[in-house]
């Protein structure tokens, strides 16, 4: 899986955000998976940053860990799609 997204129930805007990349990556033919933590040892564990409740994972590279709207992910994720 190259995009991953790691998230906790803690915020509502946290599902949104991360509803937003995984509308981004499915229009452009990129498979998305997303991982509700559920704790903090998951947290510490899988969180690529200490702003643990949202990450977005790129190919191995944290490529975002707040919200982005539908238009600014996907041009995101173009341009990595290209490096």
């Amino acid at each position: 899986m190259e995009l991953t997204i790691l998230q906790m129930p803690q915020c509502p805007y946290v599902e949104v955000a991360a509803d937003n990349v995984s509308q981004a990556a499915a229009k452009l033919g990129i498979q998305s998976n997303t991982i509700v933590l559920k704790d903090r040892n998951e947290l510490l564990k899988l969180a690529p940053t200490p702003y643990g409740i949202y990450g977005v994972i790129y190919k191995g590279r944290l490529i975002s860990y707040h919200r982005l709207t539908i238009h600014t992910a996907t041009k995101r994720l173009k341009e990595l799609m290209h490096k």
